[in-house]
């Protein structure tokens, strides 16, 4: 039997593809059967982990800056106020914040209901 290789590339790119197949492309199929369950899981929870990371920055870098720089009075405060030490907490920006704070709750729970979901899967059918 041939073995079918993740990845085909020789050049430097390799490791941001094949952390791009990770992310996107991920084969229950053939991480088990080459590395087994527990490396399975541990390419799983570090994918899981790495996608909530990317949500959350990019979800706080769009509001919490948006917020914090359209509250300031002119362009030359715009980069002290993209610190939230040196801005105003106002109600708006503090339920903004208290929403952000929400959400990160909410996808963080997600993500460990769903790892544990896919690692039940995976023990019961194998």
């Amino acid at each position: 039997e041939k073995r079918l290789l993740y990845y085909n590339t020789t050049s430097p790119s390799i490791l941001y593809d094949f952390f791009k197949q990770v992310l996107t492309r991920f084969d229950r199929d053939y991480w088990t059967t080459h590395c087994g369950k527990d490396a399975y899981l541990y390419l799983l929870f570090q994918r899981k982990v790495i996608r909530l990371v990317i949500v959350i920055a990019l979800s706080s870098m769009i509001f919490s800056f948006s917020i914090n720089l359209f509250i300031a009075n002119d362009q030359s405060d715009w980069f002290e106020k993209s610190s939230l030490n040196n801005t105003l907490l106002t109600p708006i920006t503090a339920w903004i914040h208290v929403g952000l704070l929400t959400f990160f709750t909410i996808a963080t729970f997600y993500t460990v209901f769903d790892l544990r979901e896919e690692a039940k899967d995976l023990y019961k059918n194998n």
